[in-house]
């Protein structure tokens, strides 16, 4: 067989050759079919180049949209957490917005001399301050003796 008979015969191809063959080489066997047989073969191939695409486009939003459900998920884990640390730390204020409250009560109550026996039951002694911090003089005194605390 010459050279122009294998040039002149009808090209074949499969799918996948059609897609993988390089422009220059797609052109070289286009150049032995019709202009209608040429159009409908570059037609065919740029429809299968589009479902390529079109897979890899979807495999790619399928990809990214699980990757933003494992990122929503551990967001919502710790937005979860945050939300139990806030309300434990709210328990806690309150907590300690009650132990202030009582140890202010307390405090206002000795100072009123409302203690039964004139002494405290606390493991520490409560230390008044006299007035006169005005003129930057200040002094403290011990609440039991009545005498100058030195610092």
């Amino acid at each position: 067989m010459s050279k122009d008979a294998e040039d002149t015969k009808p090209v074949v191809f499969t799918d996948d050759e059609l897609v993988n063959l390089s422009v220059r080489e797609l052109n070289r066997h286009l150049r032995c079919l019709t202009p209608d047989e040429s159009r409908r073969l570059k037609q065919r191939r740029r429809t299968l180049k589009n479902r390529g695409y079109a897979a890899s486009c979807r495999i790619k939003r399928l990809t990214q949209k699980d990757e933003l459900d494992i990122e929503r998920v551990q967001l919502q884990n710790e937005v979860d957490r945050i939300t139990q640390e806030n309300q434990r730390m709210k328990l806690e204020l309150e907590a300690f917005q009650k132990k202030f409250n009582d140890l202010e009560q307390f405090a206002k109550s000795i100072g009123k001399g409302n203690s039964v026996s004139g002494e405290t039951s606390l493991p520490f002694r409560i230390i008044s301050s006299q007035a006169g911090f005005s003129d930057g003089n200040h002094s403290s005194k011990d609440k039991e003796t009545g005498s100058p605390m030195t610092g």
